[in-house]
């Protein structure tokens, strides 16, 4: 008894090869070239930087900074918007999909860390439980302060601010001032000012 294969199959055969093949492709770019491209300092960095994640990265905007000695991952995943900048040291995990605004300052040493282990199946090692991926979303005009680290499935509204040292556990809203670990909002833009959250109850 033969067996037919129908050009159906056969068309989604060759798109899964090709598809793999893709990701090989890129993993193999990502290890070879972005990675040793992250050690190059100063302004010619910067611009051989830009003109490379442009074309790996998801979406790209312009003049965005990337600067030297970062760990970036899953760059497939990655939005930045125009004229942002990741200062130096960083680690980003963006497995689960990292959105970044327009005119977003992401200082020195910074975590944005987009999934988690499963954990709820013990004594199963925390390793073989599986990954649970959540996207990081940034809006336009953030400041992520130094060492600053953001867990999975959070979102920065506009115009916010992380302090130094903070880790961000839950969403932090639009025009406001975050600090601490876990980080909580301090401050809030109204009126023309920032306004101290304890004097507003």
């Amino acid at each position: 008894m033969t067996y037919q294969v129908s050009i159906d199959e056969l068309a989604n055969f060759i798109s899964l090869l090709l598809s793999d093949f893709y990701m090989v492709f890129r993993l193999i770019l990502e290890r070879l070239v972005v990675y040793p491209l992250n050690l190059i300092p100063s302004l010619v960095g910067v611009i051989l930087r830009r003109g490379f994640y442009k074309f790996l990265f998801k979406k790209m905007g312009k003049k965005v900074v990337i600067k030297e000695f970062n760990v970036i991952k899953h760059l497939g995943n990655i939005e930045i918007g125009n004229y942002s900048e990741i200062n130096q040291f960083c680690f980003i995990n963006a497995m689960g999909g990292l959105k970044i605004g327009d005119y977003c300052q992401i200082a020195p040493m910074v975590s944005l860390v987009t999934f988690n282990y499963k954990k709820d199946n013990l004594p199963m090692p925390y390793i073989k439980q599986g990954e649970e991926k959540k996207s990081i979303e940034l809006g336009n005009n953030v400041w992520l302060g130094n060492k600053v680290t953001v867990v999975a499935g959070v979102k920065i509204g506009d115009n916010s601010i992380i302090g130094a040292n903070s880790v961000v556990t839950k969403d932090v809203p639009a025009n406001s001032i975050a600090v601490g670990s876990p980080a909580t909002v301090v401050k809030q833009f109204k009126n023309n000012k920032w306004v101290d959250i304890k004097y507003n109850k």
